[in-house]
């Protein structure tokens, strides 16, 4: 058996999780192989800074990321 850890788990040895941070960064393209077309930059959403933060509270990978980056006090560098 793997012995695997979570990221959390991760970050909880050694040190305090005390002054822990984290890059938040992502690509999200959800590609439909029905569809004609392709997709264009200009197609695109591209989030930037605070509004990024608008994803706290969602159900989705971000928010998710969010939600546990912030039980666990984790300081989000975007």
């Amino acid at each position: 058996m793997v012995n695997s850890k979570t990221a959390i788990e991760y970050l909880n040895e050694g040190e305090s999780m005390k002054n822990k941070k984290i890059l938040l960064a992502g690509i999200y393209h959800e590609t439909h192989t029905f569809l004609d077309g392709l997709t264009k930059l200009e197609d695109c959403i591209i989030q930037k800074g605070d509004e990024l933060f608008k994803s706290k509270g969602e159900n989705s990978p971000r928010g998710g990321f969010m939600e546990v980056a912030e039980k666990n006090k984790l300081v989000l560098l975007i």
